[in-house]
C-alpha cells in the first residue's frame, strides 16, 4: 500500500510540474508546398532527363512539454519526367516522430525533428527515378518558425526522408520549405 501511495504521489507531482511547463498553445496545424527541379541527367547517350517534383505537406503537432512535441504529417507528391513516360502519380507518405525546440520563446522557435515515415514514394536505381514501392523512411530535419500575427506563424525548414532497409541504389527525398502554421 505504501508503494501505491508513493507512486501516486510521484505521478501527481510530475503531472503538476508538467502542467506548469506547458505553453498556452498545445496544438499546431499547418501546411507547406515544395517545388523542386532536379538537374538534367544523362539517361542514355545524348538523352537527358530532369525530374520536376511537387510536394504538399499537411501537418499537426502536439506539444507534450515546453520543448518537446509530437508531429504528424501527410505528404502528397506528384513527379514529372521531361523526356519519358511520367510515373504513376500521386505518391503518398505519412509520418510521425519527435521534435525538440532548442530556443523556446514566445515569438520564435527552432525545432529539430527525428522520426519515421511510410509511403509509396521511393527514388532508386542508377537514374534516381521515382517509383511506386512501399518503403519505411527515417526523417531528419529542422525548421525555424516565427510569429507573424496572433496565432499565425511562418515556418522555414528542411526535412529529409531517407529509406531504411536493404534497397540497392536508394535515395531519400528532401523537402526544403516555407509554410504557414496556426497555433491553437
Amino acid at each position: 500500500m505504501k508503494t501505491v501511495l508513493t507512486t501516486f504521489a510521484f505521478l501527481f507531482s510530475l503531472s503538476f510540474l508538467n502542467a506548469q511547463s506547458l505553453p498556452s498553445s498545445k496544438w499546431t496545424v499547418g501546411a507547406f508546398y515544395s517545388f523542386l527541379i532536379d538537374p538534367a541527367s544523362e539517361i542514355e547517350p545524348g538523352v537527358f532527363d530532369k525530374i520536376t517534383e511537387h510536394y504538399l505537406n499537411i501537418h499537426a503537432k502536439y506539444k507534450i512539454h515546453k520543448r518537446w512535441g509530437i508531429p504528424l504529417e501527410t505528404i502528397f507528391s506528384k513527379n514529372k519526367l521531361s523526356s519519358r513516360t511520367n510515373p504513376e502519380n500521386p505518391f503518398f507518405v505519412v509520418g510521425t516522430g519527435v521534435e525538440f525546440d532548442v530556443l523556446p520563446q514566445d515569438r520564435f522557435e527552432l525545432n529539430f525533428r527525428l522520426g519515421l515515415s511510410v509511403g509509396n514514394l521511393l527514388f532508386t536505381g542508377d537514374q534516381d527515378l521515382p517509383q511506386r514501392e512501399w518503403v519505411l523512411n527515417r526523417v531528419i530535419g529542422g525548421n525555424f518558425a516565427f510569429k507573424t500575427y496572433r496565432y499565425f506563424w511562418l515556418s522555414l525548414g528542411y526535412y529529409n526522408h531517407l529509406p531504411l532497409g536493404d534497397i540497392k541504389y536508394k535515395y531519400g527525398f528532401a523537402l526544403p520549405f516555407l509554410g504557414v502554421e496556426v497555433k491553437l
